[in-house]
């Protein structure tokens, strides 16, 4: 179902959309660690990966690449 969503919205989604969607996942995805809700965590990880998108947590942050 998460690809047919993909599919039908993908040509509808800018780069800066896709980066400010991405930005906020990350934000919310850092204030689970802080509370060291690590299954909230890997959940948006895992997504992120499933379409696409690779975190790696930093000692300055997470930054993510397409892959």
């Amino acid at each position: 179902m998460k690809k047919k969503i993909l599919k039908k919205y993908k040509r509808n989604i800018d780069e800066n959309s896709i980066k400010n969607i991405i930005k906020i996942l990350l934000e919310v995805r850092e204030k689970a660690r802080e509370r060291k809700d690590w299954k909230t965590s890997d959940n948006i990880r895992n997504e992120l990966e499933k379409i696409g998108y690779e975190i790696q947590d930093t000692s300055s942050g997470p930054v993510w690449r397409k892959i």
